[in-house]
């Protein structure tokens, strides 16, 4: 290139932005996508199932048995007058190791110090007892009943 030749650029500023633009809007509508993609909704489904689970097994029972309602392990559904079906395969999740040790202050207290993996089962794996049914939360008597254990518990906050 010589000193007479002007440089004249390939892509315009403009032509720049657009593109940006252009590859904004699909990342913002491939986010959109996974925001609402079917297996968010199931893992969000699943977590209403099992909101006293971890965020990592509800992943566990979710990949292990997709259409599972209600889990508990073994001795647990004995307890609730249920039976786990023979030759059934647990749902495996993780479960904290805890040992007892003591403070510099000399309490005894648990120390998490890993975990192990552990077998649930869910209720369609069971025969037995009917489980209760769960309470109508939205019925006129459990509203009248929450109002007023919310009440209380204003007054007693003060």
């Amino acid at each position: 290139m010589d000193a007479t030749t002007e440089y004249v650029p390939q892509n315009k500023s403009s032509d720049l932005q657009a593109q940006i633009t252009a590859h904004i809007q699909e990342l913002a509508a491939a986010t959109d996508a996974a925001l609402i993609s079917e297996t968010r909704l199931k893992y969000l489904d699943t977590c209403a199932k099992f909101d006293r689970y971890s965020h990592c097994n509800v992943w566990l029972i979710l990949f292990s048995r997709p259409k599972a309602t209600a889990v508990a392990g073994y001795k647990k559904w004995q307890s609730m007058g249920r039976y786990v079906r023979k030759g059934e395969h647990g749902i495996p999740i993780l479960a904290p190791i805890f040992i007892k040790a003591t403070d510099e202050n000399g309490e005894e207290k648990d120390k998490l110090i890993g975990f192990k993996v552990v077998y649930v089962f869910d209720v369609s794996q069971t025969d037995g007892e009917p489980l209760p049914e769960p309470p109508d939360w939205k019925s006129p008597e459990m509203n009248g009943e929450l109002q007023e254990r919310l009440l209380d518990f204003a007054k007693g906050k003060g």
